[in-house]
């Protein structure tokens, strides 16, 4: 298998829970491509983020992830369900979505 990056968004994260762009995660599944794992930079600032899809992320439900930091999340169906919030202000994620 090998493994190339299929495509990139930045989403904007602020007060309402927001989740990364479902066409962009499932437009890749559609073609002859299939996201494997995507790379999600934190900037600007810390954000909090939940896994279930239905849990809306806050100080007391889910974990938080921080600013400068990459983290990696596999499988589009975590993928699609990732929620995030900001902590105190507005923050960028630059997701890198890779896969076969």
């Amino acid at each position: 298998m090998i493994v190339k990056h299929i495509a990139t968004e930045q989403v904007a994260v602020s007060s309402a829970a927001k989740t990364l762009t479902a066409a962009t995660v499932q437009t890749a599944v559609g073609g002859h491509q299939r996201v494997i794992y995507a790379d999600i930079d934190i900037q600007d600032d810390d954000v909090y983020t939940t896994f279930d899809g239905s849990t809306t992320p806050s100080a007391s439900a889910g974990e938080k992830w921080y600013k400068g930091q990459k983290y990696r999340v596999w499988g589009i169906k975590n993928l699609t369900n990732l929620q995030f919030i900001r902590v105190t202000s507005d923050a960028v994620l630059e997701v890198n979505y890779w896969g076969e």
